[in-house]
């Protein structure tokens, strides 16, 4: 496995080296390995990194490549995003209708004020 991954980062070095400004390097992996080496950073498997180290090395992807209209974009797909994704007790009840409308009108007016209609 190391003979490959050397040959990665070789490989991403000088793409990175020859595209100056089109091409840039993000370290997912140095901080993964070098910065969040703890247990509690990887799921039960001690193989894959756990929900708080994606959080983390996504915000530090965010703070070097997105600008302010990216970030209230996110801001503002968020809330919507995790309502999409809730998963509720009792789907059938009109508790829960409700939330569904609430969500799908807050969707639309995300998709008008982004022109992603």
């Amino acid at each position: 496995a190391f003979p490959i991954l050397l040959s990665k980062y070789i490989f991403s070095f000088k793409l990175v080296k020859e595209n100056p400004g089109v091409v840039s390097y993000f370290p997912a992996y140095e901080i993964m390995n070098d910065e969040l080496r703890d247990y509690r950073f990887y799921k039960e498997d001690m193989l894959h990194p756990s929900e708080q180290a994606v959080e983390y090395i996504w915000e530090r992807f965010r703070a070097t490549y997105f600008g302010k209209a990216a970030e209230l974009f996110l801001e503002d797909w968020r809330p919507i995003r995790e309502a999409l994704g809730h998963k509720p007790f009792h789907p059938e009840s009109e508790e829960h209708q409700k939330f569904i409308a609430r969500t799908e009108e807050k969707k639309r007016q995300f998709e008008e004020k982004y022109h992603l209609l």
